[in-house]
Formats: structure tokens, sequence, C-alpha cells
């Protein structure tokens, strides 16, 4: 019998009958009774099944606080939102766990150390429990460095099992099937034991830096003719990397979205070559992305439409990224849906040579429809979403579809159409960065800007909307009919609303694809079957 439960609640608060031999996750099962026990994320919101959370407690065993201790009180015994007694309380554990299928609780360690790397919130705690359970892993920690400026990436490190030898390749490879890609360490390093204060505990600041040998690289062989060797210091000066191998991965190496950006520059101040967007996502490892520039690139005509992967029968999902983002903000989404809708980017005109920003929707509008009818449009409904100012260029196309005589279900990401667009600006400060350093992206950024800035929807549509907003960020926080007025004022039928977990920027990274996937999944089945939600 495993039993779990701070003082705080009347001592055991979960209960699980576990084999003595259980070699598997630590389980605490479920709860006992006249508890309630509830898994909630940052905003306070329960997480799926499966996502991590943290765990409250509530019901007859929670304490009234802390004698004499009014602020700490106020900080962990909390309002029962879920409670119809007012004066219910829960308290904040400071533990994380996930629901799992058959209903009891994974417990996942504490979350005293919580770090944002590139937009996302990112609980060690629960890195560090997973890795422990890895084969041939007796100890592990898991550390946010930034060892050069603005390149904050997340290491492990690791004390093996007697006898054991668990490989960088081993340990990511074990993580990727329990974790999204952003979560996974970047860098492993196996040590002897871990460094301990005078008083014997953990020494964090002791751990070392991580050299080349302990970053995630894949049987090195080195990088072969012009273009890849090119390419390969690109990486290396790009990822703060030693050295790069034919085989290597932009993304286990520590690359994301905005790195994309700096690359195509670079690509094209460095080899001369004019590198697209959408070939890094497509052709990550170094040597397909050289093939792809030495065999393709040169002869490539550009189209503002991406297809991450086309399987005939399935709906097309056609999406625009928001404010200075390209394709690549939808990749994790585009994953999450792969078997059950194609997903189509249409990315903004001006991050190629010698193109320039758009400067006019109307202008936006028309080339992107021009771009979907030569690909080809399904013969049956189409369904258009668009993230943030995105949204607004997907209600504008989809108004232009509707005129032609096309069924269209508009799907608007965290956007109102026109509630103020200030409210959507980023304050990323990774972004931020890359705006000062990527002329490009920086004049991208200032039309599409521009354009929001004065945007006022150009009629009504008459057909099927739906809001997803998230619930992290700021729409959330506004009046219901405040968030609807627009879309109830621009658009013939009611809005169905639902929201998923995340802020602005991190509802589409990899935490939130697999709920927001299956919300527009959702959302196209009500669609398609013509259930309530969708009438007048």
């Amino acid at each position: 019998m495993n039993l779990y439960g701070p003082s705080e609640t009347t001592t055991y608060s979960t209960w699980v009958r576990m084999d003595r031999s259980h070699a598997g996750p630590v389980l605490i099962g479920r709860p006992i009774a006249n508890t309630q026990v509830y898994i909630l994320d940052a905003q306070g919101e329960p997480v799926p099944v499966g996502v991590a959370g943290e765990l409250y407690i509530g019901g007859d065993g929670v304490a009234r606080g802390y004698l004499n201790q009014p602020a700490l009180t106020a900080e962990r015994f909390v309002r029962d939102p879920f409670s119809a007694d007012p004066q219910a309380r829960m308290y904040k554990t400071g533990d994380l766990g996930r629901w799992l299928p058959d209903g009891n609780i994974e417990y996942l360690g504490r979350n005293d150390f919580q770090v944002k790397i590139r937009g996302f919130r990112i609980e060690l705690g629960e890195i560090e429990a997973r890795l422990a359970a890895c084969a041939g892993v007796r100890e592990a920690v898991v550390l946010a460095r930034e060892d050069e400026p603005g390149d904050k990436r997340l290491v492990a490190y690791v004390v093996p099992a007697a006898a054991a030898e668990p490989t960088a390749v081993q340990l990511r490879e074990a993580l990727q099937t329990q974790l999204p890609e952003y979560m996974v360490p970047s860098a492993f390093m196996v040590l002897d034991a871990f460094p301990l204060t005078p008083n014997g505990k953990l020494d964090r600041k002791a751990l070392p830096a991580p050299d080349g040998s302990s970053l995630m690289q894949r049987g090195h062989e080195a990088p072969q003719g012009e273009i890849e060797q090119g390419l390969a210091e690109i990486w290396r000066s790009l990822l703060k990397v030693e050295q790069v191998g034919r085989h290597d991965h932009f993304f286990e190496l520590g690359g994301h979205s905005l790195l994309v950006v700096q690359m195509t520059s670079q690509v094209r101040e460095r080899l001369g070559i004019e590198l697209a967007l959408r070939e890094i996502f497509l052709h990550s490892t170094l040597s397909a992305l050289a093939a792809r520039m030495t065999t393709h690139v040169s002869t490539r005509t550009w189209s503002p439409l991406v297809q991450f992967k086309k399987t005939p029968g399935k709906p097309t999902l056609y999406l625009v990224p928001g404010l200075a983002m390209t394709a690549a903000s939808f990749w994790d989404l585009a994953q999450s849906l792969d078997g059950r809708m194609n997903v189509h980017v249409l990315e903004a005109q001006g991050l190629e040579e010698g193109q320039k920003p758009c400067t006019r929707m109307e202008d936006i509008v028309e080339m992107n429809l021009s771009a979907m009818r030569e690909n080809g449009l399904p013969e049956g409904p189409i369904v258009l979403g668009g993230h943030s100012y995105g949204g607004s260029v997907a209600f504008e196309l989809a108004r232009a579809l509707e005129a032609s005589g096309h069924r269209v279900q508009l799907m608007l990401i965290d956007n109102l159409l026109v509630l103020p667009w200030q409210l959507f600006r980023t304050t990323d400060p990774e972004l931020k960065r890359v705006l000062s350093t990527d002329k490009r992206l920086k004049k991208l950024f200032d039309a599409q800007s521009a354009i929001y800035e004065r945007y006022k929807p150009s009629g009504r549509f008459r057909g099927a909307v739906e809001v997803i907003y998230a619930r992290g960020g700021k729409i959330k926080t506004m009046p219901e009919r405040k968030r609807l007025h627009a879309c109830w004022e621009y658009c013939e039928q009611k809005p169905v609303v639902s929201s998923v977990g995340g802020d602005h920027r991190s509802m589409l990274g990899a935490a939130h694809a697999d709920e927001l996937s299956e919300a527009i999944w959702q959302a196209w089945r009500r669609y398609i079957d013509g259930s309530e939600g969708f009438a007048h």
C-alpha cells in the first residue's frame, strides 16, 4: 500500500495498492473518502489526462491554515472554485502529477524549479522524475543554463546505476516518448557523482557546463562538400556547439523556430543561397538540407503555400500565422494532426530575397487565394484558420471564398477580429532580439502591425465560426460579451467557443499541440455532422 498526503491535509489524501516489485512510474493512486484531488495548470484550469500539473487537495481533511502565518496561509490554502460551498478551501501542494487513463495519479516530483525557455514554462522536477525512471539511471538533475548570453538551454546530469552506461542518444529517445520536444534537454552529462555542499545537499551551482561531447548528436560523420561544410559552420555558430555531423538534426541540437529565420539569413550571406524557411522543417538533418539546397532551391518558384504533408482522402486545414511568424509556428500542431488532417500554411511575403512585405490586406488575400486555387481547392467544405493577426487574414479569405460559392468553416485561434491589436503584441524577449538583428523579419513585423492596427472587417461572414482561445492568454481576462462582440457583429452565425492550455504563443507549441489539434478536429466533425452549435 502506498499512501500520499501532506500534513496540511491530515497526513494521507490518496492511496494505491502496489506490488513490492513495482518498478514503473511512482503512483500515488486515488483520493480517499471525502477528499478531492485536482491537477491544475498555471492558470488554475484542470489539465487533460496524461498532462502534468500541480496537485491541489480539497475536502474534509484540509486544515484551516498555518498558526500565526496569515501570508503563508493565504498563499497555500486557496478558495476551491470547484466546490459549491463558498467557504471551501483547497491546499496547493507544490507537487507535480498527472492523471493516468485508469484513474490513478502518477507523482512527478516538486515544482520548485520552474523556468521559462522560448516562451514555455517548464517544470524541471517533471523532467528529472522522467529521467530518473530511465533504464540505467540512478540519479538525475536538470538545469536551465545560459552559458552564452541569450542562449538558454536545458542540460541534464545523470549518475548511472551500477554497471550501466546510458548514452545521450538512449536518454533522449526515452524522454521523447514521454515529454514534448521543448522539454527534452539538448545536452546530457554523465557524472560519477553529483557535487555536494558542506551540508551534504546537491550543489547545483557546481554542476559543470556541458562540453561538445555531451550535446545530442547522432554518430558523428564529417560534413562532405562545400555546402555541407558551410552549413555545418553556420549551425556551430548559431547553436553554440563545437561539432556538427552530416546526420545531426537541427532541432535536436537546440534549434527552434526563431533560429530558423537567422539561419536563412546566414545561408544567404555566407553561401549565397536563398533558402526557404519551409525547407528547414521538411529537411532537418544537415545532409538532407544541404542536398535540398543543392538540387532544388535554385530553381524553386516561391509560393505562400507551405504543405507539411498531404495524405489523400484527408481534409485540409489552411492556416495563417501570426505577426512575423512562419509556417514553423504550426509545426507541432501539424505533427499532432498528422493522419487526420492535412495542414497547409499560408506564409507572408517578405522574407525571401528581393521580396517586399505586403502593405494592404487586399493584396494578401488575392495572393493567398491564387496560391490555394493553383494548388487545387477541396471539392467539399473548406476549413480555414488563423492565429492572432492571421485570424483576421483568414476571415477575409473566408469571405472571398464564400463569395465565390464555397462552403467555409472559420477558426479564429486567439483572435477576435477587431479587438485592439496591441493586445497580441509579443513581449517575448527572444523574438525582440531576433527582430533587432534580422532586418527582413523586422520589416515584415512592422508591415503586418500597420495592417493589423488599421484593420476593420470588410463585411459579414455567413459561415460557421469557431473561436479557440488560450486559457493563459489575455483574452480570458475579458468579459465574454466583450470577447465576442466583434464576432457577433461581423459573423452571422453565433461562434462556438472553446479554450486550450498555454498562452498566446505557447498554445501552438508541443505542450498543447494535442489539445489544440483535438479542439480543431472536434470542431471540424461538428461542422461536417451538422451538430448543434452552427445553427442561427
